[in-house]
C-alpha cells in the first residue's frame, strides 16, 4: 500500500541564496590584510631580534665565538726577574705569541700567504701551504714567537691571521744557572731551584691580569727583582775551566 507521506526523493531542497559579489570581495580583502599583518609582524620581530643581538649582546657573542674558536690560555702569576750581581738577567717574564690562521677569511690565495710568512717563520712555503690546507679555520701555525716576529707578521696586513699573546718565563743564561735558578712549567708553577725556594719573594702580590700584555706593563712598573751574589762572567769562566779539566782527563 502506498504511503501518503511525500517521498524523500521528491522532498524539496532548501534554496541556497548565492553569496553576493560584495561579500566575496570583503572576505578576500580581510584575508589579504591578515596575511600582510602577519608578515609585517614577523619582519618587525626579526628586526628587533637582530638589533638586540647586535647592539645589546654583540660584545658577549663575540667573546663566546672567540672562546669556541681558540683555546683559552689561563693567566699565569707574575714573577719578578732574577738577576746576578752585575744586574744581568737570569730569569724574566716575557710575552710570546701564537699564530693562528683562518683560511676562510684570507683576502689572498693560500700560496701567497705561505710565501709571505715563509721568510719570517723560517719555514718552507710547501710546509706552510700544507698546514693552511688542513681546515678552514683555527689552524695553529707557530708558537712562542717573539714580539719582533709578531710585529713583522702584523706589518703584512693579511686578513685571516691572528696573534694570541701569552706570558712565558724566559731564562737567558739557562746553561750556566739552570741548577741554581730552576724553572717554572707551562702553567707558571715553580718546579726547582730558586724559583720554588724563593717563590714568596718572586711572586707579585697583586693578582695576574687576564691580558698578558697588561700584566707585563704592571710587572715593569713594579721595578723590583731578586738579586743574587753570583756573577755570570765568573760562573762562565769557572764552567769553561771545568769543561777543560774534564776533557783532559778523558783524553788520558
Amino acid at each position: 500500500m502506498a504511503s501518503s507521506a511525500p517521498s524523500a526523493l521528491t522532498r524539496p531542497r532548501p534554496r541556497r541564496h548565492p553569496q553576493t559579489r560584495v561579500g566575496v570581495q570583503r572576505g578576500s580583502q580581510r584575508r589579504i590584510v591578515l596575511v600582510w599583518a602577519l608578515l609585517v609582524g614577523a619582519l618587525v620581530a626579526l628586526g628587533g631580534r637582530l638589533v638586540w643581538l647586535q647592539l645589546v649582546q654583540g660584545d658577549t657573542l663575540r667573546q663566546l665565538a672567540q672562546q669556541q674558536r681558540l683555546p683559552i690560555a689561563q693567566p699565569q702569576p707574575l714573577r719578578y726577574p732574577i738577576v746576578d750581581r752585575q744586574g744581568n738577567l737570569l730569569a724574566v717574564d716575557r710575552i710570546v705569541y701564537t699564530l693562528y690562521a683562518h683560511p676562510k677569511l684570507f683576502n689572498l690565495p693560500p700560496h701567497q700567504v705561505a710565501a709571505d710568512l715563509s721568510p719570517i717563520l723560517e719555514v718552507s712555503e710547501a710546509d706552510l701551504l700544507s698546514q693552511l690546507g688542513r681546515q678552514p679555520s683555527g689552524i695553529r701555525v707557530a708558537n712562542q714567537l717573539t714580539a719582533e716576529l709578531a710585529e713583522q707578521i702584523r706589518q703584512l696586513r693579511l686578513n685571516g691571521l691572528e696573534l694570541i699573546p701569552q706570558q712565558q718565563r724566559f731564562y737567558p743564561q739557562q746553561e750556566l744557572f739552570a741548577p741554581i735558578v730552576g724553572f717554572v712549567n707551562f702553567e707558571g708553577k715553580a718546579q726547582a731551584g730558586l724559583e720554588i725556594a724563593q717563590e714568596e719573594r718572586l711572586l707579585l702580590p697583586s693578582p695576574a691580569q687576564a691580558d698578558p700584555t697588561l700584566a707585563m706593563v704592571h710587572l715593569q712598573g713594579a721595578k723590583a727583582s731578586l738579586h743574587l751574589t753570583l756573577d755570570s762572567r765568573l760562573q762562565r769562566v769557572a764552567q769553561q775551566e771545568l769543561e777543560g779539566v774534564i776533557s783532559r782527563h778523558r783524553a788520558k
